[in-house]
């Protein structure tokens, strides 16, 4: 650069320094761009979690409301025996 005629060199380091200036704003918005990228990542770990609790609650209830399910039928079937009983008790 020392041979260039001095008219020529300081345009030349505005160059420079406009480029050092934007190669640190590149990097800069990399730094960023990673940051959001992993605070993506966890937020994604996060919902993969929230979504399979709630495939294991979904199921869990599934399998609660079968039983009550079944509890209810056999409570509408010992009314219903119960019933009958009275019915013959009340006719002897």
């Amino acid at each position: 650069m020392s041979g260039l005629p001095p008219d020529r060199r300081f345009p030349l380091a505005r160059v420079l320094r406009k480029v050092r200036e934007l190669a640190e704003q590149v990097r800069q918005t990399a730094d960023r761009v990673h940051q959001e990228a992993a605070e993506a990542h966890r937020l994604t770990e996060i919902a993969r979690d929230h979504l399979a609790r709630g495939r294991q609650l979904s199921k869990s209830g599934q399998v609660e409301a079968h039983h009550v399910q079944g509890s209810i039928g056999r409570s509408l079937d010992n009314a219903r025996e119960a019933g009958r009983r009275l019915l013959g008790k009340s006719e002897t």
